[in-house]
């Protein structure tokens, strides 16, 4: 038996959530995130005598994207995107909270720090609709911070 929206909602274990991510003073919505993967490369040292050892290497790289971002009316991240060129950009703080449905409860926070937009894939444009979608937005970062919230 089918159930309405309102329902699963009831009876679902998993609480609906939303994002809200910020960058400087600026608040964009999007639908999906999909955070850092990092991982770190092993190292493995041959002291030509027999032994081996293995150490932590390297991070790999910190990119990041948000998914179906609603970007107009408002211009700041086409500003910020634009300037990105000729490696100067202004590198920002990208703060993605991911709280209940009514936006007051912090679950969990993710902070990508120092990040610049490196692509952008838009979406496909929709006369019934005023507002502009951007497919995926993609990031670099240097790193990043994950905060449980209690």
């Amino acid at each position: 038996m089918a159930q309405t929206a309102e329902e699963v909602e009831k009876t679902s274990p998993l609480q609906t959530a939303r994002f809200i991510v910020r960058f400087g003073s600026e608040v964009l919505s999007c639908s999906t995130i999909t955070p850092p993967s990092p991982s770190r490369a092993a190292v493995t040292y041959r002291d030509g005598r027999g032994g081996i050892w293995r150490a932590p290497g390297l991070l790999s790289d910190m990119d990041f994207s948000l998914g179906r971002a609603l970007v107009a009316p408002r211009n700041y991240f086409w500003k910020w995107f634009a300037d990105s060129r000729m490696n100067r950009i202004e590198k920002k703080d990208v703060t993605v909270d991911l709280t209940d449905e009514q936006g007051t409860t912090v679950f969990l926070s993710y902070t990508m720090i120092n990040c610049f937009p490196t692509g952008v894939t838009a979406a496909t444009f929709d006369a019934t609709n005023a507002a502009f979608y951007v497919e995926t937005i993609n990031f670099a970062a240097d790193r990043f911070d994950l905060t449980f919230v209690d």
